[in-house]
């Protein structure tokens, strides 16, 4: 439900009361909240990283459409580049694999593990809990009309 600004007030709410007893037990949490932290901040960096592979991927394809003004071109030539996105796309790519395979090489499976599904996990949880307000949203306006 939006308030009179156009923003969902209840969610925000809700966001802030969980991100503050996150930050809390993170304070106070001992060890367990310092691992708790990191997986945090892995996700974080894969889950931030992982959306640039599609637009450095839509690159090539956007430079090859005709008709649009480009009043700066910074890279010439076709095989320029591909050649730039090809190496652009698998640094990125290399660094989130990295960032997910890392804690591996110091036993910390549980940490590589979260790294990695937890953005997938959270992505899924989003979709589906979207999709439902969605639908109902929809049932909502059909009942009124």
């Amino acid at each position: 439900k939006l308030n009179k600004h156009g923003m969902p007030e209840r969610s925000m709410w809700v966001q802030a009361a969980i991100v503050s007893v996150i930050i809390l037990f993170i304070s106070f949490g001992g060890n367990a909240a310092g691992q708790f932290y990191t997986i945090l901040m892995d996700m974080m960096n894969v889950s931030s990283s992982a959306p640039y592979l599609f637009l450095i991927g839509a690159y090539p394809f956007f430079k090859m459409k005709k008709g649009i003004d480009r009043p700066f071109v910074f890279i010439e030539g076709k095989k320029r580049v591909w050649a730039v996105t090809i190496v652009v796309w698998l640094v990125v790519a290399i660094g989130i694999v990295f960032t997910c395979i890392e804690p591996l090489f110091t036993g910390d499976y549980a940490t590589s593990f979260w790294t990695a599904i937890g953005p997938v996990a959270f992505g899924i949880i989003a979709w589906v809990y979207y999709s439902y307000q969605e639908r109902k949203s929809v049932a909502v306006v059909d009942e009124e009309e």
